[in-house]
C-alpha cells in the first residue's frame, strides 16, 4: 500500500509512490505508455466533426422558426462547447508530449489548439509543469491555500475561481510564463500569440458574426466555467501532504469520460503523467486496488455540491476521501 511519505518536497513524494507502484504493477505500466497515433486521429476527427454538426446546426436554425430555430442554436452550441473543451484537454496532452511522438508535430498541433482557445501554448505549458512539480506547495499556482492563511478569505478566492477564475487566468497566462520562461521561451509565447491574434482576426473576418458567436465565443464561454468547476474538484480540499490523496479522481459515467478524454482520472495522470489521457482509466483501475485510501466524487455536480455544503462551516477536511 502507499502512504505518506513526508521524507522530502512534493515531487519527491509523488516521485517515489509512483515507483512504489511500478514495483507492484510491473510491465503494464510499460504498455500503458506507448502513444497510439490512431486513436489520437480518432480523437480529433470525433471532436471536429461535432464541431462541425454544431456548426451545421446553427447555420440551418438560423433560417428556422420559433421553437425549432431556438432548439437547433441550443444543440449546436452544446455540442460547440464539447469540441472546444476537447481542444482544452488535447492541449494539455501536447503540454505533456502525448499527442504525437514527433516533437514538432506535438508542438505546432498544440499551438493550434491553444490558438482555438485564444491561449499560447508554450504560456500555459510553463506554468502547468510548474503545478505538477510543485504541487501543493507554495510555488504551485492552484494551491490557493499559498496565498492566504484567512480560511474566509480562501473560500472567497475559491467562489471567485468559480465565478471568474477562468477569464483572469486567461488573461495572466501571457505575463506569468513570460517571468518563468527563458529567453528562447519568450519568443515561441510571442510568436504563438502572433498566430492567436491571426486566427481569431481571420475568424471574425471571413464568418458570420452571428455563427462567430453561437459556435465559438458562447461555447468558449460556457468551457470556461466548465474549466473552472473541473480545476477547483481536481486539488481543492484534498490532503496535500498524501501524493495518494492530493488529486480527486471523479467517476463520472461514459458519457463525460468520453467528452472528458478520461481527464476525469486525476490522481492518476499526477501520479504517471506521461501517460496518455485515454489510458487513464485502465491505470486507475491497476492503481486503485493498491491504495489504502483515495479522494473520489461521483460527478462534478455531486462535488459542487458538497463544496456549498462545507461553505457554511468552512470545512477543510477532504471531500470524498475513502479508505479501504
Amino acid at each position: 500500500m502507499i502512504g505518506v511519505d513526508s521524507r522530502g518536497s512534493w515531487s519527491n513524494a509523488t516521485r517515489d509512490a509512483s515507483r512504489t507502484l511500478i514495483k507492484e504493477i510491473g510491465p503494464e505500466i510499460l504498455s500503458l505508455r506507448r502513444l497510439n497515433t490512431k486513436r489520437r486521429l480518432f480523437d480529433f476527427c470525433i471532436f471536429g466533426f461535432l464541431w462541425g454538426v454544431g456548426i451545421l446546426l446553427v447555420f440551418v436554425s438560423d433560417s428556422a422558426f420559433n421553437l425549432l430555430r431556438y432548439g437547433g442554436l441550443a444543440v449546436g452550441i452544446i455540442l460547440s462547447a464539447i469540441a472546444l473543451n476537447a481542444c482544452v484537454l488535447m492541449l494539455h496532452e501536447g503540454m505533456h508530449q502525448l499527442l504525437f511522438k514527433t516533437p514538432l508535430l506535438n508542438y505546432w498541433c498544440s499551438v493550434l489548439l491553444g490558438a482555438a482557445v485564444g491561449v499560447s501554448f508554450s504560456a500555459y505549458r510553463i506554468l502547468h509543469i510548474f503545478h505538477h512539480v510543485n504541487l501543493g506547495g507554495q510555488d504551485d499556482p492552484d494551491n490557493y491555500r499559498a496565498y492566504t492563511s484567512n480560511r474566509r478569505l480562501e473560500w472567497l478566492m475559491q467562489y471567485g475561481r468559480l465565478l471568474v477564475g477562468s477569464f483572469v487566468y486567461l488573461f495572466f497566462i501571457p505575463f506569468l510564463g513570460w517571468r518563468k520562461e527563458t529567453h528562447e521561451g519568450r519568443r515561441k509565447i510571442a510568436i504563438e500569440y502572433v498566430v492567436v491574434v491571426g486566427l481569431i482576426s481571420a475568424l471574425f473576418f471571413y464568418f458570420p458574426n452571428p455563427l462567430v458567436l453561437y459556435c465559438w465565443f458562447i461555447p468558449l464561454i460556457l468551457v470556461a466555467y466548465f474549466t473552472a468547476v473541473r480545476g477547483l474538484s481536481e486539488h481543492s480540499f484534498t490532503d496535500i501532504k498524501d501524493p495518494v490523496t492530493a488529486s480527486r479522481t471523479v467517476t463520472s459515467g461514459p458519457i463525460a469520460e468520453f467528452c472528458l478524454l478520461g481527464a476525469n482520472y486525476h490522481l492518476a495522470h499526477h501520479l504517471f503523467p506521461e501517460i496518455p489521457s485515454y489510458n487513464l482509466r485502465k491505470l486507475h483501475q491497476l492503481i486503485l486496488p493498491r491504495l489504502s485510501r483515495t479522494v473520489v466524487a461521483k460527478s462534478y455536480l455531486s462535488f459542487l455540491i458538497a463544496f456549498v455544503k462545507a461553505t457554511r462551516t468552512f470545512n477543510e477536511s477532504s471531500i470524498g476521501l475513502v479508505e479501504f
